[in-house]
């Protein structure tokens, strides 16, 4: 059985739902995974004690000095080809992308509804043309057979 004890740690990255930073605690490690986090925990026999007092400790990564978002985006090779953005700085241009719904009413009391996205900004389009990626068609148009409620008053 492989034990450890990583002893007052000075700050805990735990990961959790609410990503919870804790500090000056121990951790310990049963067969390589985390038994217990808490302060004062007692070493089981034979447990290797590492003290963790300057430490900044994050469960399951190796090499914390390393550019995590060139190792999340990898797999994209899309991303590697944004030289200076961050693939938080292309999620926030892409949800400039919006859909609208254009609504027309016909003489014969039905309603055609297209959806549309909207062209992108000249950035986005900068953008999806550096990535190598086109938005999807419009989507064809939807006929309703009689006037929905609010298209009944004139404006």
């Amino acid at each position: 059985m492989n034990l450890l004890k990583i002893a007052n740690i000075h700050t805990l990255v735990t990961m959790d739902d609410e990503f919870n930073v804790l500090h000056d605690v121990d951790v310990l490690v049963r067969d390589g995974r985390i038994e217990a986090v808490g302060r004062g925990l007692a070493a089981p026999e034979g447990a290797r004690v590492l003290d963790g007092r300057w430490c900044v400790a994050y469960p399951g990564f190796v090499n914390t000095h390393h550019h995590f978002y060139q190792t999340l985006t990898r797999n994209i090779p899309a991303v590697q080809r944004a030289p200076g953005l961050t693939p938080r700085q292309i999620i926030d241009k892409f949800k400039t992308l919006k859909m609208v719904d254009v609504i027309l009413p016909t003489t014969d009391g039905r309603t055609i509804t297209l959806p549309r996205h909207i062209e992108p900004r000249e950035d986005t389009a900068l953008l999806l043309a550096q990535l190598d990626l086109t938005l999807p068609a419009q989507p064809p148009p939807k006929v309703s057979p009689s006037l929905s409620p609010r298209m009944n008053t004139v404006v």
